[in-house]
């Protein structure tokens, strides 16, 4: 039997998580010059879910939270946003906000709530995410940590 283990990424698990991004179709592309926080699961040796925030003084960015294509819905997702709250709590981080266009019911059971763009920090509007990657289609939404 083998157990899963959420923890903060490290240098090495990057391609990793580039790759499982991928896999789930999200952006990529400005990871390198963005360097968001990630967490990850995994099961043994395998990586089997991340999730990142990009920090803009006590506000981020929630970039990319993804669960292996074999491994969705069996709660794994959950625990690994739970993680990524916590994380972007002990950094300081008193609200998150996010873009997606597949997960709105998902966020929505998390606490997250539908939000204008225009009323997201400046600094996360002139993010890549918002400006060129996500469509104007994606839902904004938002939660306030405690």
């Amino acid at each position: 039997m083998t157990t899963t283990q959420v923890r903060t990424a490290t240098q090495n698990d990057s391609a990793r998580i580039i790759a499982l991004l991928q896999a789930n179709d999200l952006p990529t592309s400005d990871l390198a010059d963005c360097r968001p926080e990630f967490v990850v699961i995994e099961d043994g040796d395998e990586l089997i879910g991340t999730g990142g925030v990009q920090a803009f003084g006590n506000a981020a960015l929630v970039r990319s939270v993804a669960i292996a294509k074999d491994r969705q819905r069996a709660g794994l997702g959950s625990s690994l946003l739970g993680a990524l709250e916590r994380h972007a709590s002990a950094l300081g981080i008193r609200e998150l906000v996010l873009l997606t266009q597949t997960a709105e019911q998902f966020f929505t059971r998390h606490g997250y709530t539908r939000i204008e763009r225009s009323s997201v920090p400046v600094p996360i509007q002139a993010t890549a995410e918002f400006r060129s990657l996500c469509p104007a289609s994606a839902v904004c939404m938002s939660k306030r940590l405690a």
